[in-house]
């Protein structure tokens, strides 16, 4: 029964091993580097993207898009004392809207975990399509389909907010469409070939907060002013409540 067992699973390891596309993918996005400066809002669309040589054809378009796929997005340790955040997502129109997770509706997209700082998202494209998703191939040896766009709001520190682009470890939710009309292709994941990536926040500047030193010296400016300027009217009217005793006396 062991033995049986071991078969099985050895199987299973070299159907996924011939399953795997060869062809590295990536997660990836439009810069490297995207500036914003403290609490405005950046928009950072996040892709999977083929890398391709000269000579070899692309997965992506030849198996017709996508019909799932899988991503997690983690804020970098050493962020800023206020860092980015992520505060808002909206996936591509080629995927099915978020839903409960416990909802009946199937095929559907749902997040795993969404934080300030880190986001497990999964989507899947109705089934009743006639394909998978349309593929940007623009470039030709980097073919790539949009997943979903980020909402990251700058904090108020000065510095650099990385954030990382990896496939979730242990899932098996990336597919192309061929994979899924073809039942012996189904151990054939895309998630094994899938590099994991980053990019960075800069906030360009911080938000102004008065040096100690200058508060005083504004204080002092302003005592200086004021007080002189409080003896010259209590003066003045010193002198016009005078005027004013003289007249009625006479």
């Amino acid at each position: 029964m062991k033995q049986s067992i071991r078969i099985a699973a050895a199987l299973i390891a070299v159907l996924w091993c011939e399953a795997s596309s060869g062809e590295p993918l990536r997660f990836t996005t439009d810069q490297s580097i995207y500036e914003v400066t403290p609490g405005d809002t950046t928009f950072v669309n996040i892709y999977l993207e083929e890398i391709l040589d000269a000579g070899e054809t692309s997965l992506l378009v030849d198996e017709g898009g996508l019909v799932s796929a899988q991503v997690t997005i983690e804020r970098a340790a050493g962020a800023p004392l206020s860092p980015a955040d992520l505060t808002d997502y909206m996936i591509s129109s080629e995927f099915n809207p978020v839903v409960d997770p416990s909802d009946s509706l199937v095929p559907l997209s749902y997040e795993n975990v969404f934080t300030l700082s880190h986001l497990d998202i999964s989507l899947s494209r109705d089934f009743v399509f006639p394909d998978g998703t349309s593929v940007d191939s623009s470039d030709p040896f980097r073919p790539r389909v949009l997943l979903l766009t980020l909402e990251i709001t700058a904090g108020t520190t000065a510095g650099d907010t990385v954030f990382n682009l990896f496939d979730y470890p242990d899932f098996g939710e990336t597919f192309t469409y061929d994979e899924l009309l073809e039942p012996d292709d189904l151990l054939e994941p895309l998630d094994p070939d899938i590099q994991p990536s980053s990019f960075t926040v800069r906030t360009t500047g911080a938000v102004a907060v008065p040096e100690p030193t200058l508060v005083v010296h504004s204080l002092a400016l302003l005592i200086s002013v004021a007080v002189p300027y409080g003896i010259r009217r209590r003066r003045l009217r010193g002198r016009h409540d005078s005027g004013r005793n003289t007249k009625y006396r006479a």
